[in-house]
């Protein structure tokens, strides 16, 4: 468990480990109440040893890894404020928000991988994601880095299936947690007619994927403590629209040409 000190990592583990699972987090910080059944050891997620270090150990205390849960995060502060130095020149950013949410997050997956396959018994990994990857709600490097865990996920259902391991994404809404910079933020958001749930409400869809090891390639939305898949919907859309596209597109084509070279060249049947 990546990030689970607090907030929806910490719900997971303790749903986790109240159906016996042995759960190690995985955090700079460690819970300030650890809950039964869970190991905490410092990681840092933007360093590939502190990461790899935390695998190594829990293969060597357990034997075997069998479900990832990656759910380290940080929120979005100042990187696209025009912020300047002395001179009135601008600073360049940290991009603190890709580095942790989407790099780290990667770097996670690509280890889980690796041990999953090196103790040959298959496995799941569960990224945790946000609403914020497909709707960014005026948070930019926070909606990137979200987004492009999704196509993280998107990128491997296909290629991990084979080897015996799933992949699943949650995009939770807003979600009862540390995220938000001042307290009341949550009381503000419910009053505004935004719903708001708690962190055990995200945690039931990493229970769902973790009971559903058949289930490959989803992504589970969690808004108001409702559950919603995004994938199916999302992929039947863009198919639709891609046809209407290309065919209004190469109409002009001779003989239709390009739709025969597209296919042929692009579109992989899966």
């Amino acid at each position: 468990m990546k990030g689970g000190s607090s907030g929806i990592g910490l719900a997971i583990a303790e749903q986790f480990t109240k159906r016996r699972a042995h759960v190690v987090i995985g955090d700079l910080n460690e819970p300030s109440s650890l809950p039964p059944g869970c190991t905490f050891v410092q990681t840092d997620v933007v360093s590939w040893q502190s990461q790899l270090k935390l695998f190594q150990g829990t293969v060597q205390t357990h034997g075997h890894v069998d479900i990832v849960c990656a759910n380290a995060g940080i929120m979005e502060r100042t990187n696209f404020q025009d912020i300047v130095d002395n001179a009135g020149a601008p600073v360049q950013p940290t991009w603190r928000p890709i580095v942790v949410n989407l790099i780290g997050m990667a770097d996670t997956t690509k280890l889980a991988i690796h041990f999953l396959l090196r103790v040959g018994r298959g496995g799941q990994i569960i990224l945790t994601s946000s609403l914020s990857g497909y709707d960014s709600w005026g948070i930019p490097t926070y909606a990137a880095a979200k987004h492009g865990v999704i196509g993280l996920m998107q990128g491997l259902r296909d290629l991990l299936p084979r080897l015996d391991i799933s992949i699943n994404c949650i995009a939770p809404g807003f979600t009862e947690s540390g995220m938000a910079h001042e307290a009341g933020t949550f009381d503000r958001l419910r009053e505004a007619g935004v719903p708001v749930q708690q962190a055990k409400d995200v945690a039931a869809a990493a229970l769902y994927f973790a009971s559903h090891p058949s289930v490959k390639g989803e992504t589970l939305t969690v808004i108001g403590a409702k559950y919603f898949e995004l994938e199916k919907p999302l992929k039947d859309a863009f198919i639709k629209a891609i046809q209407e596209a290309s065919s209004n597109s190469t109409r002009k084509v001779e003989g239709g040409k390009g739709i025969k070279l597209v296919q042929k060249y692009f579109y992989v049947p899966l």
